[in-house]
């Protein structure tokens, strides 16, 4: 029986994935989704250090988040911080666009963004 339930524990399936930006980029997903389906998306946005070589956390970057329904209506527009959640609910089945870009106007020059994206 345990290893039923380790089988079946391996067995998930998430969108889970990173991606690097410029600071002003905008990335976006198509998203086949459901009617009537409630869509959790978590992120977290980190800051390229040229002084490390790494990413680190910068809590002053806002993600701003953005999700049309198939028939190009905007159904989600939101400024988010740093690190957080966003829901929505679709209300037509089809492909829903999900773009996500920083709050920033070239604030650290051009710098590079790490987005980690968990839909």
């Amino acid at each position: 029986m345990r290893v039923i339930i380790a089988l079946l524990s391996l067995a998930t399936f998430a969108n889970s994935l990173y991606f690097h930006s410029a600071e002003t980029e905008k990335k976006c997903f198509i998203e086949e989704i459901p009617d009537e389906t409630m869509v959790t998306g978590n992120y977290k946005v980190q800051l390229f250090d040229p002084n490390t070589k790494g990413y680190g956390d910068y809590p002053n970057i806002g993600m701003h988040v953005e999700v049309k329904d198939p028939e190009d209506k905007v159904i989600l527009s939101k400024l988010y911080t740093a690190e957080g959640r966003f829901t929505f609910t679709s209300n037509t089945p089809g492909e829903h666009i999900i773009c996500i870009y920083s709050n920033s106007t070239a604030w650290f020059n051009g710098a590079q963004l790490r987005i980690h994206l968990d839909i």
